[in-house]
């Protein structure tokens, strides 16, 4: 099976393992080897089921970089709404 960037869409260049869900914010919302179910096995028809510290995609090194920049400025905007605080333009 081709293995595609999550980001870019082509094939990954100089690749790595992108967490979908940050780890930081996996273990802040709970357990992180808790289970999410992703979608039907067409054979067996039951669920598949990952836990949510295992999926990860493929990502270009470029590109996780990029995104690994955008998330640590979000992050700390995400800690605070889910710890009811308001946001303001200066956040």
């Amino acid at each position: 099976m081709k293995k595609y960037c999550i980001f870019c869409g082509k094939k990954p260049v100089s690749k790595t393992m992108e967490h979908v869900i940050p780890q930081w914010l996996i273990k802040y919302t709970g357990d992180p080897n808790r289970k999410g179910r992703m979608g039907l096995d067409w054979n067996t028809g039951k669920f598949r089921e990952f836990s949510f510290k295992e999926l990860k995609f493929p990502a270009c090194n470029f590109c996780n970089n990029e995104f690994s920049k955008l998330e640590s400025h979000t992050k700390p905007l995400i800690i605070g709404l889910l710890n009811e605080q308001p946001l303001s333009s200066k956040s």
